[in-house]
């Protein structure tokens, strides 16, 4: 689960942060309104696309495999593995308010997002 971010949300925070004062030395950690899961978001891109879509989870060993056929090498895969097994995964699924606290609005949705690209991916086809 990732609480998405909108990029347009992350330079509104960014531009605010640079151009206010009473931000300097803070930290600002931008999430989305809510943590899905990619088989949600690849739901809700079936659904706003038309199209039927699939998203297929692959085990870590693969994954491990598959960067190393990438060309990483086998003690930075085993680092990647091994950060995404802990620290990311229990930073990720937080949904931090900073979005409304600094820009006074609510973040956008994955599915507000994905509606207004839509024909980004549609265009690739």
């Amino acid at each position: 689960m990732r609480p998405v971010v909108d990029p347009r949300d992350i330079a509104a925070v960014a531009v605010a942060a640079l151009a206010e004062p009473g931000h300097a030395g803070q930290v600002c950690t931008v999430t989305g309104p809510a943590a899905l899961t990619a088989a949600e978001q690849t739901a809700v891109l079936a659904e706003i696309l038309g199209r039927p879509l699939r998203f297929e989870e692959i085990t870590p060993e693969r994954a491990r495999a598959d960067l190393e056929q990438f060309g990483v090498e086998p003690e930075l895969a085993a680092a990647i593995m091994a950060l995404r097994a802990t620290a990311l995964e229990s930073f990720t699924l937080v949904v931090h308010p900073t979005v409304a606290g600094v820009t006074g609005r609510s973040p956008r949705s994955f599915q507000e997002w994905a509606f207004e690209y839509r024909a980004e991916f549609t265009a690739a086809q």
